[in-house]
């Protein structure tokens, strides 16, 4: 008995220092209205792994002009309510983050960010690994997020709007020389190494950016003057992923891919045929159409690198399609298949909240209309049939696409004939709805 004691007290005085030691090895760090952001990081006593809190103004809306830069690996940025980081300097990035100034492991979570010129980024990360940026509203920039060289990214969950340029720019390149490659006898023979990219963008929103929602700028840096043309063999390896985003009505193209070779001092493009058949997939996103061909005319891909099909379409589908008068029919609009019918839910989803439009012409969405937010790549209302018996044409519209089905309402059951019942003999409406909520945590639809 005494020995178990003493294991248990030992154990017990094991996890007390246990707990110290991770209380003392990740700490929050509070920044109120008139404090200075990058006092915080650069405090002595903040340190790897801690998470700098940026509050609002008492539950009411806060505004931080600074250009900040996280130079300890490991930190976490993240606001308390409602916080805009503006730019201080708009010639500066609001946000950098570079990985050979110990910015590698940075989060940046929940803020406004805004008010860089053009050219300037609003996030911008250089050479960083370990880095996530989540769910920011990243509008009025010269560039929204800018990534360049060897870096392993994550950007999921972010707002990317108005922005003059791109909203997502990533800059790559294959480095030639004696840091980055071996050069045989021959200038002609060059065998590059590229850098070893690791790029997620998931479930974002991108949209109405002043160029391209993202563009991808692939280049070739060759120090041999007598090399002309591109490099007969070398070992690409990039990996970019852009899955579940929503990406529309940006001024030239959703996505774009460009590869250039410079040549003592010129511009060329790239004879780059020893590429794989894909560098970027870009499978699984909403060009905001059903339409392959509408959707293509979203992509600038002339060295065929981007695998962007299959990509999300729209399915309508009301349930039940005959409801009796007074009853109801869930109508959904579904954004978990892809063009070539495959479920994608387990994968990911496009971004919660994307607004839906719905219309019916007979019976009500709590009026003609109502909008609905999408929950888990799904959004629903409820079409009462009110209004006697008929046919319910039904719409629901997301940017450029709009689908189309129909409800049949019955007439009513006259009292002698007994209760009228949905039309499979049991009231269905209750039951679909409670799965709804349960599944994905239920939509509430506005009418406007």
């Amino acid at each position: 008995m005494k020995t178990n004691k003493k294991l248990v007290l030992t154990f017990l005085a094991l996890m007390v220092i246990l707990t110290s030691i991770s209380a003392v090895s990740a700490a929050d760090v509070v920044v109120n209205p008139g404090d200075d952001i990058q006092a915080a990081i650069d405090a002595p006593t903040t340190q790897s792994g801690d998470t700098i809190i940026v509050n609002d103004n008492n539950g009411a809306a806060a505004t931080y002009n600074a250009n900040i830069k996280i130079n300890k690996t490991n930190i976490t940025l993240k606001s308390n309510g409602t916080v805009t980081l503006s730019a201080l300097d708009p010639n500066y990035s609001v946000i950098s983050i570079i990985g050979y100034e110990n910015g590698n492991y940075a989060t940046v979570e929940g803020f406004k960010i805004t008010g860089t010129n053009p050219e300037r980024s609003g996030i911008y990360i250089l050479e960083a690994q370990g880095v996530k940026i989540l769910e920011n509203y990243i509008k009025g920039n010269g560039i929204g997020i800018s990534i360049k060289g060897d870096c392993d990214v994550l950007v999921q969950g972010n707002y990317i709007t108005q922005n003059t340029e791109d909203g997502i720019s990533i800059y790559q390149g294959y480095l030639n020389g004696a840091e980055t490659s071996s050069v045989d006898s021959s200038p002609q023979n060059i065998l590059l190494t590229p850098l070893i990219n690791q790029i997620r963008i998931l479930e974002n929103t991108i949209i109405n950016n002043g160029l391209n929602g993202i563009s991808i700028h692939n280049t070739y840096l060759i120090g041999v003057a007598a090399v002309s043309t591109a490099p007969t063999e070398y070992i690409p390896t990039i990996n970019i992923h852009i899955n579940f985003n929503r990406i529309v009505d940006n001024a030239f193209y959703g996505l774009s891919y460009m590869t250039y070779l410079p040549v003592q001092g010129l511009l060329f493009t790239a004879l780059d045929n020893n590429e794989p058949v894909y560098a970027v997939d870009a499978t699984n996103n909403w060009w905001g159409t059903d339409n392959i061909l509408d959707a293509s005319t979203q992509i600038n891909d002339t060295h065929e690198k981007v695998n962007w099909v299959p990509f999300l379409v729209m399915i309508l589908s009301p349930n039940p399609v005959e409801i009796t008068e007074g009853g109801t029919a869930l109508i959904i609009a579904d954004f978990t298949k892809n063009w070539n019918g495959e479920d994608t839910s387990a994968l990911g989803h496009i971004p919660d909240g994307t607004p839906v439009y719905f219309t019916t012409n007979f019976g009500n969405l709590g009026s003609k209309f109502a909008w609905a937010d999408t929950i888990n790549g799904i959004a629903y209302v409820i079409l009462r049939g009110d209004e006697g018996p008929g046919v319910a044409s039904i719409t629901a519209s997301l940017d450029d696409a709009t689908e189309y089905a129909t409800v049949t309402i019955k007439a009513a059951t006259r009292p002698s004939d007994g209760v009228a019942m949905q039309e499979t003999g049991i009231p269905l409406i209750g039951l679909l709805v409670s799965l709804f909520l349960i599944l994905g945590g239920g939509i509430a639809a506005r009418s406007r």
